[in-house]
């Protein structure tokens, strides 16, 4: 396989030795092959993001105010199909999760966490003086709005889900999160997290205009390319997006970010391709690892989770082979569990490659009896009533 993402990998188009180090070193770009977890996000921009990166270093715009770029907003409008009034702009998706706490939750209020999760909501939970209650349904990688439902109370003044769920994956239908939204008491916020979304065909947006209590925060990390320039923005309702502009403190996006964003919203088409290439390497995962009897789940953002018999053996035999995976195995329902980046033709070769030389008692898990899969597809929501289909492997 030839991968379209070879010429961004290590090319900057027409720059200088200089520009082209000085250009990685800012946008903390990752080298060719598979990231550790904290480089999740630090996929290659693309040429025209770039490009746009260039002409804004060169017009000496990296101490003029956020504001250079007025046009962002009106963008962003057009992209979503939302008007300007329900959109604000943040310097990252953690930028604007703290935002969000800040502006309603306040010490003593309780906050529901839909788990398992890595996301930093429980560190600004935890900073705010906000009582937690993690909530976990049946299985981690099902979502569970029943379950979640039943229990809000109304002293939850918010509820947390991160769509997709980092690190399990786990997708809330539309029609999931409106059997929430309407169950929700009128005192809470639903918070719908996209920053892992790199698809629009499961986004929460266009929930926005018909409810007050919700918020979606989403960014142009991981596969948009702008993990070294965080760039994330909310969606919701006029006045809450004046609540939290009111209360904010953390920093706006600089000139040269917004530059960026500008750009990768001109550039779209590329980002859908790389998507492609994204699913075409997770196949090809799939097939070659559960062809060597490993348990591999496939998950919408841009990593895979494989369990094994030992993570931390697994974890070391891939860090001798320069594969950097992140033992999740410490999180409640994802006990034997690792996370793996998915990049390109060759970092996936190069994984499978590594599993080859492994031992098979480090990654093979023996269950006692055949494991039972449930399929659950949320097929509409119709008047408080939540209809699926489902089948058992």
């Amino acid at each position: 396989m030839n991968s379209i993402l070879d010429s961004h990998s290590g090319h900057f188009g027409q720059t200088n030795d200089s520009e082209r180090s000085n250009i990685k070193n800012l946008m903390k770009i990752a080298e060719p092959g598979l990231a550790s977890d904290h480089d999740l996000k630090n996929w290659t921009p693309s040429e025209k993001v770039l490009k746009a990166i260039r002409d804004a270093v060169k017009q000496d715009i990296l101490g003029a105010a956020a504001g250079h770029n007025s046009n962002i907003l009106e963008e962003l409008s057009r992209y979503i199909e939302l008007p300007v009034e329900n959109i604000q702009t943040f310097a990252g998706g953690d930028s604007a999760l703290e935002a969000i706490v800040r502006s309603f939750l306040e010490p003593g209020m309780e906050a529901i966490i839909a788990g398992p999760t890595v996301s930093n909501i429980k560190i600004y939970a935890d900073i705010f003086g906000v009582g937690l209650a993690m909530h976990y349904g049946p299985s981690p990688f099902s979502a569970d709005p029943e379950g979640i439902a039943a229990t809000l109370r109304e002293t939850h003044r918010m509820v947390y889900i991160g769509n997709p769920n980092n690190p399990t994956g786990t997708v809330y239908t539309n029609a999931e999160i409106r059997y929430i939204l309407d169950c929700a008491p009128t005192n809470t916020l639903v918070l719908i997290d996209e920053t892992y979304c790199d698809s629009e065909d499961y986004s929460a947006s266009e929930l926005i205009r018909r409810y007050e209590n919700l918020i979606v925060i989403k960014s142009f990390s991981n596969v948009y390319g702008l993990g070294g320039l965080p760039f994330g923005y909310i969606l919701a309702s006029p006045d809450n997006i004046k609540m939290i502009e009111r209360l904010r403190t953390g920093r706006k996006s600089s000139a040269l970010t917004l530059a960026a964003a500008s750009a990768v919203l001109k550039d779209l088409e590329y980002i859908n391709r790389r998507v492609e290439q994204l699913r075409d390497n997770m196949i090809f995962l799939s097939v070659r690892l559960r062809g060597l009897g490993i348990s591999v789940r496939v998950t919408p953002s841009d990593f895979i989770l494989i369990r094994v018999a030992d993570p931390i053996a697994v974890q070391k035999a891939l860090a001798r082979e320069g594969i950097n995976a992140a033992d999740i195995s410490h999180l409640r329902q994802l006990e034997r569990y690792i996370k793996v980046p998915v990049r390109d033709d060759e970092s996936s070769a190069r994984l499978v490659e590594a599993f080859e030389k492994m031992s098979v008692e480090d990654y093979r898990v023996r269950y006692d009896q055949p494991a039972k899969v449930i399929l659950r597809r949320t097929a509409e929501f119709n008047g408080g009533t939540l209809r699926k289909e489902e089948a058992v492997l």
